[in-house]
């Protein structure tokens, strides 16, 4: 996890800054979770909302759950799969900048399955405590 530190002096350059800015503020599913974070970080890229479909219908995780489910889906990420599919992009073996993928989050207690951005290098995503940059995804989706 990157910590939420303020800092007059630390300044992200354009699409980090807003990440950075978006992640250290307050968790609230459905429009600033894991989902809807890397969505707005990359909206300008793909010139649309890549979760219209899904933001502002859950409010807990249960939520998020039941719409999955009631969609036909049994899990995440066969949901976040065809939502990608859905939106245009393709499954690819290697990221562009502001490629989508998923990561996994450790917590204390199990791995959870997140939505992120790719740039300069990076992973970028949202957990509940925060950003969250990591080195791999083990899915990634982008424009073909």
């Amino acid at each position: 996890l990157t910590k939420c530190t303020p800092s007059k002096t630390r300044r992200y350059p354009g699409l980090i800054d807003l990440f950075m800015k978006l992640s250290c503020e307050p968790f609230e599913y459905g429009s600033n979770d894991c989902c809807t974070v890397p969505a707005d970080c990359v909206k300008g890229h793909y010139a649309r909302d890549l979760m219209k479909d899904w933001r502002g219908r859950y409010a807990s995780f249960a939520g998020l759950t039941r719409i999955i489910r009631e969609a036909g889906f049994g899990d995440f990420e066969s949901a976040f799969a065809d939502t990608m599919a859905k939106q245009g992009l393709k499954e690819a073996q290697t990221p562009n900048e502001c490629a989508i993928g998923l990561i996994g989050i450790l917590t204390e207690t199990e791995i959870l399955t997140a939505p992120a951005f790719y740039s300069k290098g990076w992973w970028h995503g949202r957990s509940h405590e925060g950003p969250v940059v990591v080195k791999k995804a083990f899915r990634i989706w982008d424009k073909q």
